[in-house]
């Protein structure tokens, strides 16, 4: 009984020093318990930054929009990232996305360069793309509550143009 007694102790203790040491990684005994209890912040997605609705939901969302262009000038498809949603059983993969959109977002350098190239790459029809970023009103938390408005299903605002790429020149730049 003495043995179940320690091991249900130890797990106790351990809770409850992921509990208190999460939110507070950067400290001294945060620095110091971060190599046993690392991992436990990592599968369990702990941290400063958590997620919870109050009294701030977080930062807006955000995507990446673009439309293909064909030889005759016309809009072929559009599209946008990251896909609304969780279409993912394990959230780490649509927080990836979430991420690499952000990485793009704040930098119209790579947005042109890197993500403009990666959509010609990928619709080989493409004669030219059309970049924006918009960025998602964060809905009001009494408009949640009453059910007037969803968290799951931002609306975007505005979008901000970034420029045009010609698939083409991507080609010769490349080889």
């Amino acid at each position: 009984m003495s043995i179940r007694r320690a091991i249900l102790s130890v797990a106790l203790v351990f809770q409850l020093a992921v509990v208190i040491i999460g939110p507070n990684k950067e400290t001294y005994h945060g620095y110091l318990l971060a190599p046993v209890l690392e991992p436990m912040f990592n599968a369990l997605e702990l941290g400063p930054n958590w997620s919870f609705f109050a009294p701030d939901p977080g930062p807006a969302p955000i995507r990446l929009e673009w439309e293909i262009i064909d030889d005759k000038d016309e809009v072929v498809r559009t599209g946008y990232f990251p896909e609304e949603g969780y279409p993912y059983f394990i959230n780490e993969r649509q927080t990836r996305r979430v991420a690499l959109a952000r990485f793009f977002f704040y930098s119209d350098e790579r947005h042109l360069n890197v993500w403009s190239s990666w959509v010609c790459r990928s619709n080989p029809d493409a004669n030219s793309v059309r970049l924006w970023k918009a960025e998602g009103k964060i809905p009001n938390l009494f408009k949640v509550q009453t059910g007037e408005e969803s968290i799951e299903t931002p609306t975007y605002g505005e979008r901000k143009s970034i420029g045009n790429v010609f698939c083409h020149s991507l080609e010769k730049e490349g080889a």
